[in-house]
């Protein structure tokens, strides 16, 4: 999930490929809700995607539903009529990975319709620094440090991003990560203009 830039495209095909590697068939990640899915990962590759379908037209695949928040949000498929029960439980640790998978692809939408409503322009030039800084993997203290700054300027920096950005604490989400993830899909910013990752908070 720490990928960045084009090689983070390949992250569907990535779970698509282990799970088709793990159940000894071609397996297919979906994304989209119960009216339409459409592939985002498919493996082995193919001459052609497998046109959108509808959940209820998955067919004879073995599936799994793939939910965020309790909502759908895609479908992890393997062309075989059934599985063991054995297998069934590797499905299932897969299709929670898928979650992540998806979830990371849908934020990214999420993103760009907060950089079109000028969310990620409202940000100070401070507060954008800090959010690079974040970017890098850098904690608070380690940012206080790199920006010659207290810890009382940079916390509020930081509190001020997640404020700007929408990002409000959740028990099941991380605050920082979406933060990073809205800066690394919305900026244009070479891998190699990144420094290496420091220490997280």
């Amino acid at each position: 999930m720490s990928r960045r830039g084009p090689a983070a495209d390949d992250l569907p095909t990535d779970l698509a490929r282990a799970t088709s590697e793990a159940l000894g068939a071609p397996a297919t990640l979906w994304l989209g809700s119960a009216a339409e899915l459409r592939p985002v990962g498919v493996h082995p590759p193919r001459a052609d995607d497998p046109a959108p379908v509808a959940t209820a037209d998955l067919g004879a695949r073995v599936h799994r539903r793939v939910d965020l928040d309790g909502e759908r949000v895609g479908a992890l498929t393997v062309d075989r009529a059934e599985v063991s029960p054995a297998e069934g439980r590797i499905l299932d640790d897969l299709a929670a990975q898928a979650a992540l998978v998806l979830q990371h692809l849908t934020l990214g939408e999420l993103v760009e319709r907060e950089r079109r409503a000028g969310h990620l322009e409202a940000l100070t030039p401070r507060e954008r620094e800090v959010l690079e800084l974040m970017a890098e993997g850098l904690s608070n203290a380690a940012i206080c440090e790199r920006l010659h700054l207290s810890v009382k300027t940079v916390e509020p920096a930081v509190g001020s991003v997640f404020a700007k950005l929408r990002l409000h604490q959740q028990p099941d989400t991380n605050r920082r990560v979406l933060a990073v993830l809205a800066y690394l899909r919305s900026v244009d910013v070479p891998a190699e203009g990144v420094a290496p990752r420091a220490s997280r908070e």
